[in-house]
Formats: structure tokens, C-alpha cells, sequence
């Protein structure tokens, strides 16, 4: 065999791979969809959803199109297509003037394309069925839990030794949220107890609408430095939710609060009140922003109230999936305390924590 027979051989080898190489392509780009003003993309239709088409093409990946821009389509490839009025066929789609003739078993349909309802592949669910089952998962309640320990100690010159651990469970799902919640203070200096406080508490709201829930709640509260054996708040009322996104939350509350306490000099303390709080949440992307302020008057006295509020950045560690890192501050604001404490209890705080479902 000469050199020659081999070069065009050789050639002849080449263009066939690449034939093949072009047909293969085509074929699984074979599709087009025409639209109003005269342009052209070729592509694999890969579906019809909520009145937008999406084509994959070998030059741009997916592109979509609103529907109401089209003229026209076809795919010489077999997909689902459903009409306005309920109907589903499978076969390949040929574009004809203003409307489509879909080729199945049953025979050859004709419709126009504002007529097709949803399109999707073989082997997918359809976009009624993802629906149907995103808002399954939605209901799906979901347990997700965090716990964050702070410890830091000092001796020499001065001893000192301080230690926070709190916890929270959620349980969540679209349509209710049920939360438990709990903390603990220690902290000494010089001898001197200069936090002793226990917490824990339940919070439920379930929606009755999209932006509209009601809510109870119920908290127990000891604390040695207040000199106070146990403080119990129970509240109930309706929730208004100005924001509600997977990025951005924010929620207003109104409602009616009964607040019990025992002291350890015997004395108690009973007021019926308002329950007001704001509760916000943010994705900045690179971290998380929380913010709470709640406020308590007594019915009694208006004078007589409390206010919390807490605000805090959660800032990822390492991929973020596990590991926080917790920095932030909290006032407790107490009109009537006991004698000889300040009604302003700040606390500012950087704290480890950790997520988990």
C-alpha cells in the first residue's frame, strides 16, 4: 500500500469520525423553537414550565424563552407535551406555521403553541408532579438541632471563670414551626458569683395563611444574681409575617402574656401583660444575621415592663455545614428590679456552635 492510499485513507477515516461526530450532535440537539421576531435556536427542548421553554443548545447551555415569544417549535426527539385542556401525548413535535403537530401512537394531534400547557422528557416527572411533590417536602416536618459552649477562665492577679452553654431543636415544616430552647450562665470573679442563670423554654406558631400564624409560647427562668427562684411567662397570640423567604424573614408579634415570679425572700410577683416582639433573620451570603427584641408591659402598671433584645452574627466555619462561629450582643431591661441591681443587664458574647438534622 502506498503513502497515498494510506493519506486518503487516513482522510477518509477522519471525515467518517467526524460525520459521526456531527450526526450524534444533531441528533441529540435535534430541536428547534422559532419565535416572533424571526430568530432561530436550534436545541434539545428539554421542557415547557410555568410559560417559559428551556432549550439546550451545543453553544450557550440552557437558554429559556417565554412561551408568549414563540411562534413555533419541533424536536425530532420523543417528549411529553400537555394541552390546555388536560391532554398528554408522547411522540415528536413538527412546528408548522403558528401551531405544532405532535406524532404519537395514538395518531397525529395538531395545537397551537400558546395551547401546550407543559412539555418535559421521558422518564421525568412532569412540572404538575415536581409541584405536588416540593410541596409534600415543604409539609415534611424536619428536626434541626444546634448546641454552642463558651468557656474562658483567668488566675494570677485575679481569678475569673465564665461558661455559657445553650441548645435549640426545631421541628419545621411549611405550615408550623415548634421550638425548644435552653441556656445556662456561670461565671465568677474573685470569688464572687457574678452569673447564675438557667433558662428554658417552648415556642409553637402555625400558619393560617401565607403571611398570618398564631403562636404560644411558654418560658422558666432562675436566676441567683436577680435572687429570683423561678420566673415563668406564658404567651399566646397572631404573627404577622412582613418577610418570608429561604434568605429573609421577618415577623412581628402581638398578644396577651401572664408572668409569675418567686423570689427567695418569699415575695411573688403575678402580672398579666402585652406580648410584643420582633424576629428577624437574614443571609448576608458570607454569614447570618439574627435579631430579637421582645417587650412585656404589665397590665397593672405600664410602668412596670421588660424588654430583651439580642442580635448576632454567624459566621461559617470551614464549609459552614457543621461549625459557626457565634459573635453578638443581648440586653435584659427590667424596670423594677431588685434592690440594688441595675435595671440594664448586657451581655456581650462569642461562642462556638454547632448545627445538625
Amino acid at each position: 500500500m502506498t503513502n497515498r492510499t494510506r493519506s486518503v485513507g487516513s482522510t477518509c477515516t477522519r471525515l467518517f469520525a467526524g460525520l459521526l461526530i456531527c450526526c450524534s450532535v444533531t441528533s441529540l440537539f435535534a430541536g428547534k423553537v422559532e419565535t416572533k421576531d424571526g430568530s432561530i435556536i436550534n436545541g434539545k427542548i428539554l421542557s415547557i414550565e410555568d410559560g417559559v421553554i428551556h432549550v439546550e443548545t451545543s453553544y450557550a447551555g440552557v437558554i429559556s424563552i417565554k412561551q408568549e415569544e414563540v411562534s413555533t417549535f419541533s424536536s425530532e426527539n420523543t417528549i411529553n407535551v400537555s394541552t390546555q385542556s388536560g391532554n398528554t401525548f408522547l411522540g415528536t413535535v413538527e412546528g408548522e406555521g403558528e401551531a405544532i403537530k405532535i406524532f404519537a401512537d395514538g395518531g397525529t394531534f395538531e395545537t397551537a403553541v400558546s395551547n401546550v400547557s407543559a412539555v418535559w422528557q421521558p422518564g421525568e416527572d412532569s412540572p404538575k408532579e415536581k409541584a405536588l411533590k416540593a410541596e409534600l417536602a415543604a409539609k415534611e416536618r424536619k428536626w434541626a438541632y444546634n448546641a454552642s459552649v463558651d468557656i474562658s477562665g483567668k488566675s494570677g492577679n485575679s481569678d475569673r471563670f465564665s461558661s455559657a452553654i445553650a441548645f435549640s431543636a426545631i421541628l419545621e415544616s411549611s405550615e408550623d414551626k415548634l421550638q425548644f430552647y435552653g441556656s445556662m450562665d456561670l461565671a465568677e470573679d474573685d470569688g464572687n458569683t457574678t452569673a447564675d442563670e438557667l433558662k428554658f423554654g417552648v415556642d409553637y406558631s402555625s400558619f393560617f395563611s401565607d403571611t398570618l400564624s398564631w403562636y404560644v409560647r411558654t418560658e422558666f427562668e432562675q436566676d441567683e444574681i436577680e435572687l429570683l427562684d423561678l420566673r415563668s411567662t406564658a404567651a399566646f397570640g397572631l404573627g404577622k409575617h412582613l418577610i418570608r423567604k429561604d434568605d429573609q424573614k421577618l415577623e412581628l408579634r402581638g398578644g396577651f402574656a401572664y408572668r409569675f415570679e418567686n423570689f427567695q425572700d418569699g415575695s411573688e410577683v403575678e402580672s398579666p401583660g402585652i406580648d410584643f416582639a420582633i424576629i428577624h433573620f437574614k443571609n448576608l451570603g458570607w454569614g447570618g444575621l439574627n435579631n430579637l427584641l421582645t417587650y412585656n408591659p404589665s397590665f397593672e402598671d405600664f410602668g412596670n415592663f421588660r424588654v430583651y433584645h439580642e442580635s448576632s452574627l454567624e459566621l461559617p466555619i470551614g464549609t459552614g455545614e457543621f461549625w459557626k462561629l457565634r459573635v453578638g450582643i443581648s440586653n435584659d431591661y427590667n424596670s423594677e428590679p431588685v434592690a440594688g441591681l441595675k435595671e440594664m443587664d448586657t451581655t456581650y458574647f462569642t461562642r462556638m456552635l454547632l448545627n445538625w438534622r
